[in-house]
C-alpha cells in the first residue's frame, strides 16, 4: 500500500467534492481555520498528525483516498442502493 500524501490542492479538491468551505472543514476536523488557509493558499504541506485528521474526516464523509506511485487521488465513494 502506498503512503497517502495530502497537499493544499488535494485538500481544496476534497472540500469541493463535499461542498464544504474552509470553515466547515475546520469545524469537522478541529484543525484551526488559519492552518487550513495556510495549507491551501501557501501550499504548505500538513504535518503527519494534521494529515491523519484530514484523511479520517474525508473517509468518514464518503471520500475515497488512494495513492499510486506518483500521486494521491481523491474521489467520492459511490453508493448503490437496491430497489
Amino acid at each position: 500500500m502506498q503512503a497517502l500524501f495530502l497537499n493544499g490542492r488535494l485538500i481544496k479538491a476534497a472540500r469541493a467534492l463535499l461542498g464544504w468551505s474552509q470553515t466547515d472543514l475546520a469545524e469537522q476536523t478541529s484543525i484551526s481555520l488559519s492552518t487550513i488557509r495556510r495549507i491551501e493558499t501557501i501550499s504548505s504541506n500538513p504535518n503527519k498528525s494534521t494529515q491523519k485528521l484530514l484523511i479520517q474526516c474525508f473517509e468518514q464523509n464518503n471520500l475515497v483516498i488512494n495513492a499510486d506511485d506518483t500521486e494521491t487521488h481523491i474521489k467520492l465513494k459511490h453508493s448503490y442502493t437496491s430497489g
